[in-house]
């Protein structure tokens, strides 16, 4: 477990060293997996919350901001087209709740 991670550190350090830019390619490189790493590990997260809420092991306050999480990543996925949709249906629905009289 250990050894690939010496490897990896030496041959930085090399690389680093004997290459002009090496410093910049080396932590170009590190940047980049560390990247790669916090979205693994947040697609990792937001899979375990789908199967808590699935297996119903959520508490209330966390379903809520869980639901909320997920209709503000629906809304982003949205061409313009369906947000302004969308953004018209809930202004009527606005309006229809300013309004008591107001019915559907």
């Amino acid at each position: 477990m250990l050894a690939p991670l010496i490897v990896l550190v030496v041959l930085a350090c090399l690389v680093s060293a004997f290459i002009p830019f090496g410093g910049i390619l080396v932590t170009s490189v590190l940047f980049a997996v560390v990247v790669l790493q916090y979205q693994k590990i947040n697609r990792i997260h937001e899979e375990l919350q789908e199967i808590r809420k699935h297996l119903g092991l959520m508490k209330p306050e966390e379903k809520e901001e869980y639901e909320i999480e997920q209709q503000i990543k629906e809304v982003d996925q949205l061409d313009d087209m369906s947000r302004e949709q969308r953004n018209q249906k809930i202004e009527e629905e606005l309006a229809n709740a300013g309004d008591p009289d107001k019915k559907d």
